[in-house]
């Protein structure tokens, strides 16, 4: 579709709305097939690996709060390399001479991208049980704090992807990688930037109510990331 070309209408014929539907649950499988079948090893093999070296350090269960938040993040970043895959067998363009339209196409990705970090969560909260098992077993407190933090962790994840995906429909996967070390390293910077300059941190008050509001927030987020990601879909030339 040339750039600037009116998006397609399209009629609801009777049926339609279940092939709608049948073809969404095949996009996205589409995407858990890649997942299974390139990468699916390597998550398991990490995952033994941090739950050995937790078993085996008997760390304090703080220290592992950021194994859990990096498998949570590894699920975050497996759409980019579904781009990828798309990109080298020219997905699109076959997709789009399917009956298939744009729009079902950006939200499977959403979808999936969304799917793959509550898998990241679940086995963030797996790995977080079997550690705190083998240490002892926790105290309310303590289970409520795991919670939360995988809680939040994952809304954080959610506004990543809300804020990758753009870029890759924008720029491509490869270039977009770049901004995906960028996204990644911000949090760094800004919590440097703002030691370095002294800046007064919310008070533990203004940190419940942004607590309160943060799913609301991350939600708008998603909207808006999936309407920008579609009008740049749209406005593309398919090669």
């Amino acid at each position: 579709m040339a750039k600037g070309a009116a998006q397609p209408v399209y009629i609801s014929l009777p049926g339609t709305r279940q092939r709608t539907e049948e073809s969404m649950k095949g996009l996205i499988l589409k995407e858990f097939i890649y997942v299974y079948h390139l990468y699916l090893k390597v998550i398991l093999i990490m995952f033994g690996f941090y739950l050995f070296l937790a078993i085996a350090a008997s760390g304090e269960r703080m220290d592992n709060y950021t194994i859990a938040s990096a498998l949570t993040a590894l699920f975050a970043v497996l759409p980019l390399a579904t781009f990828s895959l798309d990109k080298a067998s020219h997905w699109d363009r076959y997709a789009l001479s399917c009956p298939l339209d744009r729009r079902m196409l950006v939200l499977s990705k959403y979808i999936f991208s969304f799917l793959s970090i509550l898998m990241g969560t679940v086995f963030a909260l797996v790995y977080m049980a079997i550690i705190s098992l083998v240490q002892g077993m926790p105290s309310a407190q303590e289970l409520s704090e795991i919670g939360r933090f995988i809680f939040y962790f994952s809304l954080a994840a959610l506004l990543f992807s809300s804020c990758m995906l753009p870029c890759i429909y924008r720029f491509g996967p490869d270039k977009a990688r770049l901004f995906t070390f960028l996204l990644i390293g911000l949090p760094f910077v800004i919590g440097i930037a703002v030691k370095k300059l002294h800046i007064a941190l919310p008070s533990g008050e203004q940190m419940e109510t942004l607590a309160v509001f943060a799913p609301f927030l991350v939600l708008l987020a998603i909207y808006l990331s999936y309407r920008l990601s579609l009008h740049i879909f749209y406005q593309q030339e398919i090669d």
